[in-house]
């Protein structure tokens, strides 16, 4: 291969029934038992006679197959089964299975967890600190507090429900101290109206509903930031959606700020450019907005900025390399991207196709870089120095990539961070 290519993989061939490839589960095998990690690595359901069996039955047949006695095996296969359901999208079947889960090993954390995750991912807020709760008071797992956390609920609180053993009514919710919020007629109904991505503070116990928690945006941002400096800096948020990062720029000392979005600012559901500029109001936040494609966008449109946020986007477009194109000529400093990556186990530069709805059962989901790939493209798109993180929280294939046009830049961002210290 010339130095520079990329090999492009397909996930799924039309060319033959069964199911080859590995389908991307929504939990690292790094973070699973022996057991389950097994069975994340195979094609769900891939049955040998040519015909594709469903998870279930694959499952169903396994545990037959193996006469399984242990609890705990059970189990293991249950949340299984439970990841491969809510990788094709049936939530209600997920949900029955990681219940099952708990039934057959009430101490193992790993059914509590992905239970509560799945109410979360489906505003269900309250039964998932439940489910959370419940188990934590069952195994004493420190991943069940970290479910708690990321439900937005305080150490203190939790050390509280526990010795009363009882979660709160309701959540001690401050207001922010970096944005005192403006009056709003209305703000909760206002707030009730619209889909959110983002779990946004907007004071006096308001919180966005948002698919992320702030626990989450404020650990996401800790890595994301991490090795740059904004203040003082010019920054761009591209796919901004709800601005849950365009306002961690500005908590950072930001000192211009352009919000970009095209898919969900457009959207007749989604409706984020209302939810955005009811945010920066509330809060009394000065952001520049355009909705724009960040494919198709010219130079003149996008500007020159010194940082530029590109978080969560890369794997929704069609022709991210056009993207990565147009983001090195918008960046001037610091280019920090955030995907989902896939093909680990790959060597080289490598990048994996979903042509239908196999990640995540998201039809928008295209692409997936593996690190060596992301790493040869932004070099390739003229920084020379990058640097890679894995995500501080997610149960995929995630990372964080900070690119520098240069090392003298790389250098001043590292010599601000350490005067701010």
């Amino acid at each position: 291969m010339a130095r520079g290519a990329l090999a492009w993989f397909s996930r799924k061939s039309s060319q033959t029934s069964t199911i080859g490839a590995t389908v991307p589960a929504l939990t690292s095998s790094a973070q699973l038992p022996a057991t389950l990690s097994t069975e994340a690595d195979q094609a769900p359901g891939s049955s040998g006679s040519g015909t594709p069996a469903c998870p279930s039955e694959t499952l169903a047949t396994a545990a037959a197959s193996t006469a399984i006695e242990d609890p705990r095996e059970h189990a293991v296969l249950s949340v299984q089964l439970g990841l491969d359901l809510q990788q094709q999208d049936d939530t209600a079947g997920a949900e029955d299975a990681f219940q099952k889960a708990i039934e057959f090993d009430p101490v193992y954390d790993q059914g509590y967890y992905f239970l509560a995750r799945l109410l979360q991912r489906s505003r269900r807020l309250e039964e998932a600190a439940t489910v959370c709760f419940n188990g934590l008071i069952a195994t004493a797992s420190p991943l069940l507090r970290r479910g708690l956390l990321e439900l937005d609920y305080s150490c203190a609180e939790i050390d509280a429900s526990l010795a009363r053993g009882a979660l709160p009514h309701a959540r001690s919710i401050p207001d922010d101290p970096d944005f005192p919020p403006l009056p709003m007629a209305g703000l909760r109904e206002r707030v009730e109206a619209y889909p959110w991505w983002h779990s946004i503070n907007l004071g006096e116990g308001v919180v966005t509903p948002g698919h992320k928690s702030r626990f989450e945006i404020l650990r996401e941002a800790e890595a994301i930031f991490a090795p740059i400096s904004v203040r003082g800096r010019s920054v761009a948020d591209i796919g901004a959606w709800n601005g849950g990062f365009t306002i961690e720029a500005k908590r950072r000392g930001a000192s211009r700020i352009l919000a970009i979005d095209d898919y969900t600012w457009s959207h007749p559901h989604f409706r984020g450019k209302e939810t955005f500029e009811l945010v920066m109001s509330r809060l009394g936040i000065e952001a520049e907005s355009k909705v724009l494609d960040i494919q198709e966008a010219d130079t003149d449109s996008l500007g020159r900025w010194q940082v530029v946020l590109f978080l969560g986007v890369f794997y929704h477009l069609l022709d991210p390399i056009a993207a990565l194109k147009r983001l090195a000529e918008m960046t001037e400093e610091a280019l920090v991207i955030e995907t989902h990556m896939d093909l680990e186990d790959v060597v080289k530069p490598a990048m994996a196709f979903y042509p239908d709805r196999e990640l995540g059962g998201d039809a928008s989901n295209w692409w997936a870089p593996n690190r060596p790939a992301m790493e040869a493209l932004l070099r390739v798109f003229g920084f020379p120095r990058v640097l890679y993180v894995p995500h501080p929280l997610a149960t995929s294939n995630r990372g964080i990539f900070h690119a520098f046009k240069s090392e003298e830049i790389y250098h001043a961002h590292a010599a601000a961070i350490a005067a701010d210290a």
